[in-house]
């Protein structure tokens, strides 16, 4: 087996290609009869099969978008596609047969070659992947014929067997035969195929085979087999693992391209909600199973509480939380609690932590009030050195699915000796989205609330009347009643219309506790993990610098987090889903008034932790205030009489009334503040989000880089955990599934780009650093040579180092007025009156940044949606103007008048 590029096959000797006819030196008696057959046998090489990797970096650019694990199946097909239309061509650049005539053109007769159509190519895809590679060679090959050969894999025996054969009964000797298969592993499938096609008569040296990734035993297996084949390769893996996947290879290349393995979850979340039709079936199946080549099994945490175990924990925390002033009657009208397992990716991680900050150390350590002396750390300090964080860590655990809202789904992360009692789930249980567990269970009590059966676990559609609120009275059994506040999107709580995932809420296809679809890319779970631990590591880091170098507090920190090694694995927690009613709101939609139902997570593990909103009783709250209220004014009172000389009656009666007048107050205040808890919580967390905000740009104003500086590392890991702060936290209570997923991978393809922006803006100022050193290179080379320029004289005309204006510097300058014909320089405030002052780049970034504060649409967000337009476009040009302007070459072009695209 020989590697080659892929060059024109040297068909002439090196006698030939000199011109010359003979073979043998002059001097030399040429061989005759038996001994020159000998003698010309024993110099033929032995034929050998040939392995063409293209040296082009088209090939390598689209090997790597099809390596990539994080590229979507649209792209992965192109990519494929666009490497078998490569490949393609270049394995038929000595095999087609040609014609060789004479046409006519517009300008006259011309001799030319073309492609042979009475001998098409036969062209033979490996279902299914090799579809996809051979997409393009009907349109770039003039002849062409298409036979399917289908095989499936043992994933047990690695040994393929056939499910579709189209070949023709019988090949011609001459027929040119053209294969396509993604990956050439273990070569049993090919060494099939080629066993079926040449069977029927096809000549192998006529064969050629197109593959994206090879390895070396399928090419072994070939050479040995079949000496006179051609193959077309992207790339040689050195590697195939046990279960015959190549090393690093591109995954499964079928599931990749038809979008199988990711729409796994996507499958069995419609057959649970009874959308799948039974011809899908098998396709569900086995899409439900898939998982990535050489991944293990999920794994399972089983339930270690019982359905009444987890509302006895759901009562629990609302009694604690509201100190005992909880309401009565939450789960004695309307309620659903339903079982399920909720997918997570545990991350495991090596990582080194670098940080920088300002210290603030006290002038007069003996006194807290003394000022603090700050001072910046000169160099990077490594605060944690190759630290392995476990998948037990809480920051390791990424809920892996959209359904849930962040913050009820934290409540399923089992504790890390819980954790340690996983098991790995059967292929079947994959297969049937479910899991058999004997503790779960399922209670309801009354009318189920709207989404809290037959499927519908995560909840319904979104609730009508956003942003309303209202306060309505539930009554209480055992002479008591209680009242809450609630808004739109109290049904919302976690769920999403159509988009919301089943589980909990209904029965599995096999039975059991059905396994909610992971429906998150893993890419964005490693972001968020990633942020998590960027906090996590930021905080020990902070401890880390005071204990060093004896600081008191800690400022502007700055981490770089090195991740030396990670993996991920799958796994699925127990969680009861919790759905209940409790009193009223108001629909403005309906204009009517309906029952409020609310949302809560138990974990299903020993810890049972609840995460729920807050439910104090008004009457529990107003008998408390009142009960502390009149306790302390019936014993202070009497003491101010006292004080105050008054008669020991008067003052106690006076001391009952102001007792009671307070005491009826406090309770009327206690039970308006218990029947708007929920709003204001809401509200103070609306608060903390927009404090969060501020916090963000007056850091990202403070680190913003210079004129044509791309921004550094800290600054996007600023911005990108501003992104992932709002993308968790805004508008929670409203909480759609669709929406925030499509939000997601916005933000997921957002971030990739500004990495890229900044490599290439990195790129880009080395090259210009590079070509001022070359210019000033070759500047002093001929300042050497011919002495300085009039340029760089003194009393010379040159050129400002900024806008590139020529200037005088021996007199008086001449006047050029500037040209502002597309009116940038007044979008962004600054006037042309002394037209002869050159503008720097530092006066134009001042008055973009006080512009852009003034017109930026967020200030405009209470406006009409025609004011909104007029801002973006008004914000969209003030852009425009800026990136022009803000280039010496750019700038010198406009004020002379030219259009700077």
């Amino acid at each position: 087996m020989l590697l080659s590029p892929c060059r024109p096959l040297q068909r002439a000797g090196p006698a030939a290609a000199r011109g010359g006819s003979s073979r043998w030196p002059a001097a030399a008696p040429r061989p005759r009869g038996r001994a020159a057959l000998a003698v010309r046998a024993a110099k033929q090489p032995k034929q050998q099969m040939l392995v063409y990797v293209p040296p082009h970096p088209l090939v390598a650019h689209w090997l790597a978008v099809a390596r990539n694990a994080a590229t979507p199946t649209p792209i992965f097909r192109s990519a494929l596609s666009e490497l078998g239309r490569i490949l393609i061509y270049e394995a038929v650049r000595e095999f087609l047969p040609t014609l060789e005539g004479t046409i006519d053109t517009p300008m006259g007769p011309a001799d030319v070659t073309c492609v042979d159509p009475t001998r098409p190519v036969k062209v033979v895809p490996i279902l299914r992947a090799g579809l996809v590679l051979l997409e393009q060679a009907a349109t770039l090959l003039p002849a062409s014929e298409t036979y399917h050969l289908g095989y499936v894999r043992d994933d047990a025996t690695l040994q393929a067997s056939s499910y579709l054969n189209k070949l023709p009964a019988q090949f011609a000797a001459d027929d040119l035969v053209l294969v396509a298969d993604p990956m050439l592993a273990t070569g049993g499938t090919m060494m099939q195929a080629l066993s079926e096609i040449v069977s029927r008569g096809a000549d192998p040296a006529n064969i050629r085979i197109v593959s994206v990734v090879a390895a070396p035993p399928a090419l072994k297996l070939m050479a040995d087999a079949y000496p006179g084949l051609k193959v077309y390769t992207a790339i040689i893996d050195s590697e195939v693992n046990e279960r015959g996947y190549i090393i690093p290879g591109l995954g499964d290349a079928g599931d990749r391209a038809f979008g199988t393995a990711v729409a796994a979850a996507a499958t069995g979340l419609l057959a649970r909600r009874g959308c799948a039709s039974e011809a899908g079936g098998g396709a569900q199946e086995r899409a439900s199973s898939a998982r990535r080549p050489g991944q293990a099994p999920p794994a399972l945490v089983p339930f270690e509480l019982g359905p009444d175990e987890a509302l006895d924990a759901f009562r629990a925390h609302q009694r604690v939380a509201c100190f005992g002033l909880h309401a009565g009657n939450l789960l004695k009208a309307h309620f659903a609690l339903r079982p399920a397992f909720l997918p997570f990716y545990t991350f495991e991680a090596t990582v080194t932590a670098q940080a920088a900050a300002t210290l603030g150390r006290r002038a007069d350590r003996s006194s807290s009030s003394s000022p603090l002396v700050w001072s910046r750390m000169p160099d990077w300090v490594t605060t944690a050195e190759r630290v392995t964080l476990g998948r037990e860590e809480p920051c390791m655990q990424v809920y892996a699915s959209y359904r849930l809202r962040r913050d009820l789904a934290d409540a399923a992360k089992p504790a890390a000796s819980t954790l340690a009692k996983a098991r790995q789930l059967a292929d079947a249980d994959l297969r049937a989205q479910a899991w058999p567990d004997p503790l779960a269970g399922s209670r309801e009590q009354g009318r189920p609330p709207a989404g809290a059966s037959g499927g519908e676990h995560g909840g319904g559609g979104e609730s009508s009347g956003q942003g309303s609120s209202s306060s309505s009275q539930a009554s209480e059994s055992e002479g008591s009643s209680s009242s809450s506040s609630a808004s739109s999107g109290q049904a919302d709580v976690g769920r999403s219309g159509g988009e919301a995932g089943a589980g909990a809420g209904g029965a599995a296809p096999g039975g059991g506790v059905p396994l909610d679809a992971p429906d998150m890319r893993q890419a964005i779970a490693w972001a968020l993990c990633h942020r998590a631990i960027m906090h996590a590591q930021s905080a020990a880091a902070a401890e880390a610098l005071k204990a060093r170098f004896a600081a008191d507090e800690v400022r502007d920190l700055q981490l770089r987090l090195t991740v030396h090694a990670r993996r991920a694995a799958l796994a699925y927690f127990p969680a009861y889903h919790l759905r209940y009613v409790h009193g009223e709101r108001y629909t403005p939609s309906r204009a009517d008034i309906v029952p409020a139902e609310y949302d809560a997570l138990i974990g299903g593990a020993s810890c049972g932790r609840v995460a729920a909103e807050l439910h104090p009783s008004p009457l529990k709250s107003q008998a408390a205030a009142a009960s502390a209220v009149a306790g302390v004014g019936l014993g202070v009172m009497p003491l101010t009489g006292v004080a105050l000389g008054l008669d020991p009656s008067l003052g106690a009666g006076l001391g009952g009334a102001d007792a009671a007048l307070l005491a009826v107050l406090a309770a009327s205040g206690a039970g308006a503040l218990a029947a708007r808890l929920p709003l204001i919580a809401r509200n103070r967390h609306a608060a903390e989000q927009a404090a969060a905000e501020r916090t963000f740009y007056r850091q990202y104003d403070r680190r913003e880089t210079a004129h044509g500086a791309p921004p550094d590392a800290h600054t996007l890991w600023l911005w990108r955990d501003a992104d992932w702060r709002k993308w968790e936290q805004d508008e929670r209570w409203a909480w759609a599934a669709g929406k925030r997923r499509k939000w997601a991978e916005e933000l997921f393809r957002q971030h990739a780009q500004r990495d890229l922006d900044r490599l290439a803006a990195q790129r880009a100022q080395e090259r210009q650093h590079q070509q001022r050193e070359e210019e000033a290179a070759r500047e002093a080379k001929r300042e050497a040579r011919f002495g300085r320029s009039r340029r760089a004289a003194p009393g010379g005309a040159g050129h400002h180092s900024e806008s590139g204006a020529r200037v005088h510097h021996g007199g008086p300058a001449p006047q050029r007025r500037r040209r502002d014909f597309l009116g940038y320089y007044k979008a962004l405030g600054i006037s042309l009156d002394d037209g002869g002052v050159a503008i720097s780049a530092e006066s134009i970034k001042a008055a973009y940044k006080a512009s852009a504060l003034r017109l930026h649409p967020d200030r405009h967000v209470t406006a009409d949606a025609a004011a909104q337009r007029r801002a973006a476009e008004r914000f969209r040009r003030l852009q425009l103007a800026y990136e022009t302007l803000r280039d010496a070459e750019r700038r010198r072009a406009y004020d002379q008048g030219r259009l700077v695209q």
